[in-house]
């Protein structure tokens, strides 16, 4: 069977899955969110690189008590256990987070306007609870056109259905003109349309443009309108496989508590001679 071929069953299997859910739990809501999120869930389980861990339902959160909403699906370090697990939900310290992914069954202007402002604000969230020795050492990564010692959290909407791709991709230029890269949306997949994207010049072919993993000051956004889940596959394993992070330290997160410190009231005892 070729890739093509194999991407076109999953992406019928998608359609499917979808199919059902819809006529399921058209009068629950909430209980449709969160399996249109696992449903994608399940598929990103199955082509991101090893170094990552996906999972849907949790919050992100700071150093300093600030948190995000809710998020449908993450992409995070699972060497490192999240600050709170349940069946179907986690807090996450923003350090471990690699990637956000907002699930959307049909994205209209209004959806987009507040999936990014909610995808921004958890961009913004300072990622420092750092040891300041690291575990491991690297070079730095360069996207959003800088270097980082770390890797920034990368963002996506990826949805069943959409309003037309072409009105999608002028509202997303427009709500973006004055935002900084890092801080930008990564890309938009719809099922039913194809996805939008950004682009660079292709040194190798003068005129021509190719995908760009993360948005730059000198890429583009390109509305493409043919197979949506073979292009994210490779989109989000190309970009996952540089996802690292120096060692977390969790004591930051603990500032205000006296984790860690030794009581002055209390009595050393000395353990010289303790066997004799």
């Amino acid at each position: 069977m070729q890739v093509e071929d194999l991407f076109t069953a999953i992406e019928q299997k998608l359609r499917a899955d979808f199919t059902h859910l819809s006529g399921s739990i058209k009068h629950s809501p909430s209980k449709g969110r969160w399996r249109e999120a696992q449903v994608i869930e399940e598929f990103l389980r199955l082509f991101l690189p090893r170094n990552v861990a996906v999972a849907h339902g949790g919050e992100v959160v700071s150093v300093g008590q600030k948190t995000s909403a809710e998020c449908d699906v993450v992409v995070f370090d699972p060497t490192v256990p999240p600050l709170l697990e349940a069946v179907s939900f986690r807090v996450l310290p923003v350090e471990i987070v690699f990637g956000v992914i907002e699930v959307k069954s049909h994205l209209d202007g209004a959806k987009l306007k507040t999936s990014i402002e909610k995808l921004q604000a958890i961009k913004r969230l300072e990622k420092k609870a750092f040891l300041s020795t690291p575990v491991t050492s690297r070079p730095p990564l360069r996207l959003y056109g800088e270097e980082w010692d770390f890797f920034p959290v990368a963002t996506f909407i990826f949805a069943f259905d959409s309003i037309s791709l072409r009105r999608l991709g002028r509202l997303l230029a427009q709500l973006q003109a004055d935002v900084e890269p890092r801080h930008r949306l990564d890309g938009i997949w719809v099922l039913d349309k194809g996805y939008i994207t950004n682009t660079e010049d292709d040194p190798n072919k003068p005129g021509d443009w190719r995908v760009a993993l993360t948005p730059r000051a000198d890429t583009g956004l390109a509305v493409v309108q043919e197979a949506a889940l073979m292009q994210m596959a490779v989109h989000m394993q190309t970009l996952f496989q540089f996802a690292w992070q120096p060692g977390f330290k969790l004591l930051d997160y603990l500032s205000d508590s006296n984790f860690g410190y030794v009581q002055s009231t209390l009595a050393r005892v000395s353990v010289q001679g303790a066997d004799r």
